[in-house]
This record gives structure tokens, sequence and C-alpha cells, in this order.
């Protein structure tokens, strides 16, 4: 099977050679990818934090992004109707 890549901004679901990358994926790395993923967006949003709040020790900064963390988590979980 062959595809033309056209790598485009759309979203994931609609390209087909990425859906068809993720079905050759096992589980676990699906799993693996998922983590990566997550764990790089995790560390944009800190960096992002760390550039606008530059006056802050590292001690702050970190506790300031673990209570944002968990006040995103909670609405989450309020949105989704728990």
């Amino acid at each position: 099977m062959s595809f033309e890549v056209h790598w485009e901004d759309r979203p994931s679901f609609l390209c087909k050679p990425m859906i068809e990358l993720c079905r050759r994926l096992s589980l676990e790395e699906r799993a693996d990818r998922a983590v990566s993923l997550t764990n790089a967006a995790r560390e944009l949003m800190y960096e992002g934090m760390r550039l606008r709040n530059s006056f802050l020790q590292e001690k702050d900064l970190r506790r300031l992004f673990i209570e944002q963390n968990l006040k995103f988590y909670a609405n989450q979980r309020r949105s989704d109707g728990e």
C-alpha cells in the first residue's frame, strides 16, 4: 500500500499516512508514543510558564505549574460529568 504524503496543517484523523502508521504500531508502541507526546507537551507548557514568570524561583515555578495542572484536571472532570 502506498500513499502520496502531503503534510499539511489538518487533523491527524484525516491524514491517511498517519492513520496507516498508527495502525502498524503495536499497543505497547502506541502507549510509548502517547507518553512521549504527553511528556513533550508538559515540558513545553513548563517552559512557557518559565518564560512568562521569569521572576519566580524554580521551586515557586514548580508549585505554580502543579497548581495550574490540578486546576485544569479538576475542571476537566467537572466538564466530563464526574
